[in-house]
């Protein structure tokens, strides 16, 4: 399966592969958004194995915060979660 991710500004930017529902590469795109050594490259990769995810592209078990990010539209997409950011003001 494959998903288009579309992000800021309604700007198509990464091409997210999912095989066997578990395994998940994230890829830029190959607009010119990115430069041209960037384009169409792997951005991140992931695999949930049921007790967990491996981050295959993490160095040393730790996230930059690029690869937060990644892993952040990963998750929100794999659950199809409805993610909305609000301000909430509070009377104290």
């Amino acid at each position: 399966m494959e998903k288009k991710i579309i992000l800021f500004e309604n700007e198509y930017q990464y091409d997210l592969h999912i095989e066997d529902g578990s395994k998940y590469k994230l890829y830029h795109n190959n607009s010119e958004t990115w430069n041209s050594h960037t384009r169409g490259t792997l951005a991140f990769e992931m695999e949930c194995d049921g007790n967990g995810y491996e981050f295959k592209t993490a160095k040393k078990g730790r996230l930059d915060y690029s690869e937060a990010v990644y892993m952040y539209l990963i998750l929100s997409l794999e659950k199809n979660y409805k993610l909305e950011v609000a301000n909430i003001e509070k009377e104290l």
